[in-house]
């Protein structure tokens, strides 16, 4: 009689890709309910009113650079929150089908409503949110 050779398979799947995989699977969870349900969360935000009304004396612009934001969206929930803007009615981030040469999804930014005490300054996470000097508020996108 032949003997048969025991085949070792290897799985596809080891105990600890399955592990990782739930690790990183929970963290997420985590964190997401974090942002979702924490401080900045949009009903959190709806709390924050204007300070002080517009100043008509001067007009500003924003210029924004797209390679700081971490895509947190609390300013946008601030400012929506702020100006009684409805949340499906303003999309500051409107995602492209490009990437850029590092490979990394494309986003243009719209422009803000240039409050005088801008909301989105005091929700800012990482600090990508200032006003300047002279009045200016400006954002490390």
């Amino acid at each position: 009689m032949a003997e048969k050779k025991a085949e070792s398979k290897t799985p596809l799947l080891t105990r600890r890709d399955v592990l990782k995989i739930g690790g990183a699977t929970g963290a997420t969870v985590l964190l997401s309910q974090g942002i979702l349900l924490g401080p900045w969360s949009p009903d959190a935000i709806e709390g924050i009113h204007r300070e002080s009304e517009a100043s008509t004396e001067h007009e500003w612009h924003m210029g924004i650079d797209l390679s700081k934001c971490i895509g947190c969206h609390y300013c946008v929930w601030a400012c929506q929150a702020t100006n009684d803007v409805p949340r499906d009615e303003m999309r500051w981030n409107v995602g492209f089908p490009e990437r850029t040469e590092n490979g990394v999804d494309f986003f243009m930014t719209r422009p803000c409503l240039h409050c005088q005490e801008a909301p989105c300054v005091k929700v800012c996470p990482v600090g990508a949110t200032w006003v300047r000097e002279d009045g200016i508020v400006a954002m490390d996108y």
